[in-house]
């Protein structure tokens, strides 16, 4: 009877410690699971913060404040950000980024130039003096102010040898390049812009003439709306997105 007792006693000691062993790998594998991997402390600083073996651009705890920028076309200038629209609505630059000073508009406006009609005074030696043609010239305007961002940060964690940079919060397009003068873009930049430092302007009146008197009076020429208001030197910018 005796022998009977301790068989079982070690066949259920056996059995109850075998039993847990599946209970407490499950519990492991839950808690790994359920613990959330904690955000990048820093991403743009080389560093793997949260220790989750990925560092800055290829974290993604990094996704909403840094991202890869493509290879910059020969002799434009990169790493820049973009503002294109009302001035009323223009963002400034924040750290980590610095104002390009750009001085840059688009949608450009400019009526012609509105001439006083011409008249003649009365007959004088044989000649009649010219009066009028005056020039007023309607204010030009622009729909849109170009805010211009640029920054030194630049991080790692692309692949293909991009550049890892701070995202600008919105309005601002991100990864933008410039180059002066009427250029085409094409990936990674495909979004084109164009905008124009300044303006040219060469509006004006021709001038008053009066012809040979005519039973004491003579007939006004000239006075008309000459030359034109244009955008002047242009900027492109391709941008990523």
């Amino acid at each position: 009877m005796m022998r009977i007792l301790l068989a079982c006693v070690v066949v259920i000691g056996c059995g109850s410690s075998r039993s847990t062993q599946p209970k407490q790998a499950d519990a492991a594998a839950d808690t790994a699971i359920d613990t959330p991997i904690p955000a990048e402390t820093s991403c743009v600083d080389g560093t793997d913060n949260n220790g989750d073996g990925l560092i800055d651009c290829a974290d993604p705890t990094c996704a909403d404040r840094v991202a890869c920028a493509g290879a910059i076309f020969p002799d434009w200038t990169g790493d820049l950000a973009l503002y294109e629209g009302p001035p009323a609505t223009a963002p400034a630059c924040a750290m980590p980024w610095t104002p390009a000073n750009y001085g840059i508009q688009s949608g450009f406006h400019a009526g012609p130039a509105m001439c006083s009609p011409c008249t003649c005074d009365p007959p004088m030696n044989g000649s009649c003096a010219p009066q009028g043609g005056v020039a007023t010239l309607p204010t030009v305007s622009w729909d849109n102010v170009g805010v211009v961002c640029a920054t030194q940060v630049m991080t790692v964690g692309c692949a293909n040898g991009g550049t890892c940079l701070p995202i600008a919060p919105a309005p601002f397009e991100n990864a933008c390049v410039a180059l002066d003068g009427v250029q085409g873009c094409a990936d990674p930049y495909p979004v084109h812009h164009e905008l124009y430092y300044n303006d040219s302007d060469s509006r004006g009146c021709t001038g008053c003439s009066c012809g040979p008197p005519v039973n004491g009076t003579c007939s006004p020429n000239g006075g008309q709306p000459i030359g034109i208001a244009a955008p002047g030197m242009s900027v492109t910018f391709c941008c990523a997105n």
